[in-house]
């Protein structure tokens, strides 16, 4: 539970920043390139909607070396992540695997 909490009160933060960022420029934010730990990314944004998946009966493998790394911006790949999920929610069909 204090997982989650944590999960969704970082993501909280994320987007309302992004649209602050928004607003106040009628576009995408510049990036910010940090490095940030992919696994974790990824699974903190699946766990962000488990339950959807599970209800709609869809099966995420995501398959990853223990630590990898990347140069993004955190905000701006986890949302392209969220988008990758919830295109699958919408596209998927009961036990449907998304890798």
């Amino acid at each position: 539970i204090m997982e989650s909490l944590r999960t969704i009160d970082q993501r909280s933060k994320s987007l309302k920043e992004f649209v602050q960022n928004f607003r106040s420029l009628n576009q995408v934010p510049d990036p910010r390139p940090e490095k940030i730990n992919l696994k974790h990314l990824v699974a903190d944004t699946l766990h962000l909607y488990a339950r959807e998946l599970e209800k709609e009966g869809i099966v995420v493998r995501a398959i990853l070396a223990e630590e990898v790394f990347i140069d993004a911006d955190q905000n701006l790949t986890q949302q392209i992540i969220i988008n990758l999920v919830k295109n699958a929610i919408e596209a998927g069909s009961p036990r449907e695997a998304v890798e």
